[in-house]
């Protein structure tokens, strides 16, 4: 072989190598903080060219009445409604779906389809109801879900600390520190919650109540449930303070269902905090994680990136950290227009496949101007939304003998039939042109017309004509 031939042999090989470096460079690349651009807000379709509105009367999918005549037990849906196919051997033409909708006592709920579903007078896990603040595992409820193919589901618990319930709940000691404090630098909204109270009697919500996320998680398609570590090490998020009786309701809670951003592949949540606590504002702080099995690894947004660790309050100091600052742990909060941080939060953040955004469902049920009137809010990354428009209300859109046993309208979502089956998720967090709005009715009394969830068929659309794009 001749030198020349050498030469260009070795040049080939050299430059070969270079090719396979850059290519593997590329197909380990894990997404930045910064890969979606945060510092300025997403140009979306004008708030007004969108619209989503019923198109059918409610159907009930499920009645807590029939429980208590069925099981003899009362069993009521007091968080959203979550989906996802159990197993994926199902066709698409006949899956299997588990519907997670319940209280602090988990019983299964699954069947054909959203509409076709079968509820458990079992109690498959119940709330661990830890007396202990520290360990984050008071009254638990199972909610936003994500499934794995081997049959793994991994689920955030929206975790309450009503300290009345496990003798926490001191009136004395609170109306000690409610005269001690200088009530002119409390927020006004703090200042009525204690104005309202006759510290008399046992204090009831809002105060001596705390709320956090912790993590569970199944390994058989939600038959069971377990921590994904021991309490308090399955904590996902709380505020940086400890149990405190004396604020009103505060924590984070209420999550909405996790949802995949097409864009960078990280996993989203939003959760809510009712009240201002400490230098913790009230309102919705969206948080991600690209490790679902990782309690620890969840970032909150900062106003400009995701990079907001949670904390243990009850565990911040170690033999080499002495120090502890809360401004450090602190979540900006959603400034959606039309809401008030204090009494709106988004229970549903769904991708449309058709808009090409995300679709939040927002409710305000401790706003007197608001309430019992559910909202829709769009955006393409998940921090800038749009104004909130009007998408059903009680008085409007329940036909007469729905409104009669219905005296308040909660946990509105939307879930669509053809999100398995045209779209592919088996978490249902997608939805197209004619999604369901699923949601809770409350009645008079659980004995006579109980809670109900129902699923109105609903319509969404633009303004010009229905014109979207069908993928």
């Amino acid at each position: 072989m001749t030198t020349t031939k050498i030469s260009f042999s070795i040049f080939v090989v050299v430059l070969a190598s270079m090719v396979f470096l850059v290519v593997a460079t590329i197909w380990n690349f894990q997404p930045s903080e910064n890969i979606l651009d945060e510092s300025e807000p997403a140009l979306l379709l004008p708030a007004s060219s969108i619209f989503i509105r019923s198109i059918g009367e409610p159907i009930m999918v499920w009645s807590s009445l029939d429980t208590w005549k069925k099981c003899r037990l009362i069993d009521v849906p007091d968080i959203p409604a979550r989906v996802f196919v159990t197993n994926t051997t199902h066709t698409h033409r006949n899956p299997n779906l588990q519907m997670i909708c319940g209280a602090v006592g988990y019983h299964e709920m699954h069947g054909p389809s959203l509409l076709n579903q079968t509820r458990s007078c079992d109690i498959s896990w119940n709330a661990t109801k830890d007396g202990d603040p520290s360990h984050f595992a008071g009254n638990e409820f199972i909610d936003s879900t994500v499934r794995f193919d081997n049959g793994t589901v991994i689920a955030l618990i929206h975790t309450e600390y009503p300290g009345e319930r496990y003798n926490a709940c001191d009136t004395a000691v609170t109306e000690k520190e409610r005269e001690s404090d200088d009530s002119s630098s409390q927020p006004e909204r703090q200042r009525r919650y204690f104005d309202a109270l006759n510290l008399q009697n046992p204090l009831t919500y809002p105060t001596c109540w705390m709320v956090t996320i912790g993590l569970g998680i199944s390994f058989d398609w939600g038959h069971t449930w377990q921590h994904i570590a021991e309490p308090p090490h399955h904590l996902v998020a709380a505020v940086p303070y400890t149990y405190k009786q004396e604020f009103p309701a505060y924590g984070w809670g209420d999550p909405n269902n996790i949802v995949r951003n097409p864009n960078d592949g990280y996993y989203y949540v939003t959760v809510w905090n009712r009240n201002q606590v400490g230098v913790q504002g009230p309102g919705i702080c969206v948080m991600r994680t690209n490790d679902l099995m990782d309690p620890k690894s969840w970032r909150a947004w900062n106003g400009s990136k995701f990079a907001v660790p949670f904390v243990d309050p009850y565990r911040v100091f170690t033999p080499s950290k002495r120090e502890f600052d809360p401004k450090d742990h602190v979540c900006e909060t959603l400034d959606i227009p039309g809401t008030t941080r204090e009494d709106c939060n988004m229970f549903g953040v769904l991708w449309n496949n058709d808009l090409r955004q995300f679709i939040g469902t927002v409710g305000c049920d401790t706003d007197p101007n608001k309430r019992n009137t559910f909202f829709f809010t769009t955006s393409t990354d998940v921090i800038h939304w749009s104004p909130i428009q009007e998408m059903y209300h009680r008085s409007r859109d329940l036909p007469p003998e729905v409104a009669a046993m219905t005296t308040s309208i909660h946990y509105p979502t939307l879930l669509d039939s053809g999100s398995f089956s045209k779209y592919g998720d088996t978490n249902f967090y997608t939805v197209g042109k004619t999604p369901y709005l699923f949601w809770t009715g409350t009645g008079h009394s659980p004995y006579k017309d109980g809670r109900h969830l129902w699923a109105t068929p609903m319509e969404v659309g633009t303004d010009d004509s229905f014109s979207m794009v069908v993928r």
